[in-house]
């Protein structure tokens, strides 16, 4: 035995050796020290004042660079006289589960046992129960999500509750607990609908058929006056002598000028207009997606004196 004892001590030394950085690492500095207990008088006073926001803020900030089990409690009191009582019940029940042996921890873990005991009646809670999806569903209280297995601890006052699932529509209630309250929050859940797609509306021919139709009675129409005009021309020659005509040719010859005038111009119109009706008809004006300003190519016909043409933009 005393051989296996000699042979521990330096095995002993190397565990020691190996662990001295860490705890050195662990430990805070002295600037650590000296600002956590500047946080815990600044703490200690915004407290006093009933500042609660301030005073639990300090209280961890102090916590965070010297941690201390009766900073904790300190703050779990803090926590309390705020109305944060969920917070405090976890806080405490941190503490009592500490396994510090120093004297002084152990103090502190009975005191909040003893905190924790009072608090406990006190804290109110939700039960969320959940109808329709029979997978996984996530339960929000708050925005937060939570783990809704069974009662989640709440502070007093009101709270809203949503629960979601994927391909159904989510649910959410609004609460208001008191002190030791224990709500069912009943949320129901109906399967959602895939939203449809956005489909682009199909443009319209019907604008197009009209303009081309307009074109080819306008073509029409000067065949018509076209025809005119060459029996009003062929009777005016029947009244003439070579280059000389009677005065009973004059008004075929006046017909004849008028009849070719407007066939020239029916067939210029006709045919500017029956163009326009075929791009028209191609390009479907009036396509898009819907809800959405229409755009595309428009075609605008015009017919000046003795001239016609389109125009418009692609």
């Amino acid at each position: 035995m005393a051989a296996m004892s000699s042979r521990a001590v330096p095995v002993l030394f190397v565990a020691l050796a190996a662990l001295a950085p860490a705890v050195a690492l662990a430990a805070p500095s002295q600037k650590e020290k000296a600002d956590a207990r500047a946080f815990l008088a600044e703490a200690r006073k915004a407290a006093k004042e009933k500042r609660w926001t301030d005073a639990i803020g300090a209280f961890q900030t102090a916590d965070g660079l010297d941690p201390s089990p009766a900073v904790e409690l300190e703050l779990a009191q803090t926590e309390i006289a705020a109305g944060k009582l969920a917070e405090a019940a976890r806080l405490l029940a941190t503490i009592d589960a500490g396994t510090d042996p120093a004297l002084p921890a152990k103090k502190t873990r009975e005191a909040a046992k003893k905190v924790l005991d009072e608090l406990k009646p006190r804290v109110p809670t939700v039960k969320v129960a959940v109808t329709g999806p029979t997978g996984k569903v996530s339960v929000i209280i708050d925005g937060a999500d939570v783990d809704a297995s069974g009662e989640v601890p709440v502070n007093p006052g009101s709270h809203t509750v949503g629960a979601s699932a994927d391909g159904w529509n989510p649910a959410e209630k609004d609460v208001k607990l008191a002190e030791g309250a224990h709500e069912t929050v009943e949320l129901t859940l109906t399967p959602g609908t895939a939203a449809a797609p956005v489909q682009a509306s199909s443009g319209s021919r019907l604008p197009g058929i009209i303009v081309a139709s307009g074109g080819g009675l306008g073509l029409i129409l000067g065949g018509v006056f076209g025809g005119l005009a060459f029996s009003a021309t062929s009777s005016a020659k029947s009244k003439c002598v070579g280059n000389v005509c009677s005065p009973a040719a004059a008004d075929d010859i006046s017909s004849s000028k008028t009849y070719g005038n407007v066939s020239t111009a029916m067939f210029i119109a006709g045919g500017a207009l029956a163009a326009a009706g075929v791009v028209l008809i191609i390009v479907a004006p009036g396509g898009g997606k819907k809800d959405e300003p229409r755009k595309g190519a428009h075609v605008t016909p015009w017919i000046g004196p003795g001239q016609a043409g389109l125009g418009g933009s692609f």
